[in-house]
């Protein structure tokens, strides 16, 4: 539900007004605050996963920041393009678009870009472009059209899978349950070897090249949030602590991980513990802006 305090309504923007957002803001609404644009989580629509946008764009509104979640070319609301094109370049291409009509509409020259999966990858690339984004939120990011070879992904996968187990098979309850949940002794011991394997093979990350881009990021505030049960923080491990080693060294990288939390946050608490890790970084970062 949303409080009487709060106003949301449809922007569309783009040539032919083919892209359409949900604009949410505080009728009290503070001059010169920067927007948070919320950019689509793969396939999924405006809303987000578990409609953790809308939830996010509610809650930041309550702190007089607005929000825009918008739909890309071809998902939710927003027409789909026609003829050749590059994806990634067209996404990165809208944001800008819905940049630009912010600053039209609402005389809004900041702002911050945040998404999940591949909204934080067009985030991050979109931020290294673009001198109005002040500020990321990257959510279980892989940031792989970086990599040339993406067979660490693979990698990648088998130790987010070895880490679960272990998690599994370390509380008796679970493990029985796991062993149960097989259709019989023979599949179950199969499954306790294939952790063993893993674990030998990439529990540690030892034989994996931990070579990643060397492309120096721009100095922006970065808040890098991972799921404990998604592969993103193991291609960031095996692949890019050097592409944001800088910005640690400066001070402006905060990581957290949410522990016991999927890909997509599902859980609901899950979801409330990754808003309100967004918005306090969010809220302290317009803090330090005003000092």
């Amino acid at each position: 539900m949303i409080k009487n305090s709060i106003s949301e309504r449809a922007i569309s923007f783009g040539p032919g007004n083919r892209n359409v957002g949900i604009y949410t803001q505080s009728k009290k609404q503070a001059p010169n605050r920067p927007a948070v644009l919320l950019l689509n989580a793969g396939l999924i629509h405006h809303v987000g996963p578990n409609r953790i946008y809308v939830k996010l764009a509610r809650r930041l509104a309550e702190e007089g920041i607005p929000a825009f979640r918008f739909d890309f070319s071809g998902i939710g609301d927003s027409c789909r393009r026609v003829g050749p094109f590059d994806a990634r370049q067209y996404q990165i291409e809208e944001t800008q678009w819905a940049m630009q009509t912010l600053q039209k509409q609402h005389g809004i020259n900041c702002f911050m870009l945040a998404g999940l999966c591949s909204g934080a990858d067009v985030a991050l690339e979109t931020a290294q472009m673009d001198d109005r984004v002040k500020e990321l939120v990257l959510v279980n990011g892989f940031f792989l059209p970086r990599i040339a070879d993406k067979s660490f992904y693979r990698k990648a996968q088998d130790r987010t899978y070895a880490r679960l187990a272990r998690f599994r098979l370390s509380d008796p309850l679970l493990m029985i349950k796991t062993i149960m949940q097989k259709l019989s002794m023979q599949k179950a011991w199969r499954f306790i070897r294939r952790v063993s394997k893993v674990e030998r093979t990439a529990g540690s990350g030892s034989n994996c090249d931990k070579t990643s881009s060397n492309h120096a990021l721009k100095d922006i505030p970065t808040l890098l949030l991972f799921s404990e049960g998604s592969t993103a923080l193991d291609v960031y491990e095996l692949l890019h602590k050097n592409l944001f080693k800088e910005l640690a060294d400066k001070g402006m990288l905060r990581q957290e991980v949410v522990k016991g939390a999927d890909h997509l946050f599902t859980p609901l608490w899950a979801q409330c513990r990754l808003i309100e890790s967004i918005a306090s970084w969010i809220i302290s970062c317009e803090e330090n802006s005003l000092k």
